[in-house]
């Protein structure tokens, strides 16, 4: 066999052998996403492609690790959060579970925004039996700062 073919044979069957191997979730198994921050350089689309591409994997829920905004300036975080669920409600058909990140809880005010936007700021997931919950088991005080972890209580 020549070269040129048996590149295109073998190019063929690469991709075929990856499906098949990808294969069929088992029926007590799931999919999940994990989002990384948002900030810093951010740039136009590039959040938004991120998403096309966890929902083309249809997860079962999605978890951000935090900093959804730019925020550090109370100012303008009313209009970052806006903004961020104009994003987030194109996915709302996922369960997503946004972890406050030094980014969108750094005063009070931001706080309070937070859990106005984020909606489950105390939410944790638990798996049993292939099966997904929420519950809330941590609450954060009322004198919360980002660098104050062990304030955290279990309620």
């Amino acid at each position: 066999m020549n070269r040129p073919r048996r590149a295109l044979v073998f190019g063929g069957l690469l991709p075929a052998i990856l499906l098949c191997a990808r294969g069929a979730a088992a029926p007590d198994s799931f999919r999940f996403a994990i989002l990384g921050d948002r900030t810093g350089e951010a740039q136009s689309g590039v959040y938004e492609q991120v998403w096309r591409e966890v929902a083309a994997e249809n997860p079962a829920f999605v978890v951000s690790v935090g900093d959804t905004i730019q925020g550090m300036s109370d100012a303008t975080a009313e209009a970052e959060w806006r903004e961020a669920g104009r994003i987030l409600e194109l996915f709302r058909r996922f369960p997503l579970y946004l972890a406050p990140g030094n980014h969108d809880i750094w005063s009070p005010a931001s706080e309070r925004l937070f859990q106005q936007h984020a909606a489950h700021p105390r939410t944790t997931v638990s798996i049993t039996d292939g099966r997904i919950s929420r519950s809330s088991t941590i609450a954060a005080p009322r004198n919360y700062r980002p660098r104050n972890w062990s304030s955290w209580k279990r309620t």
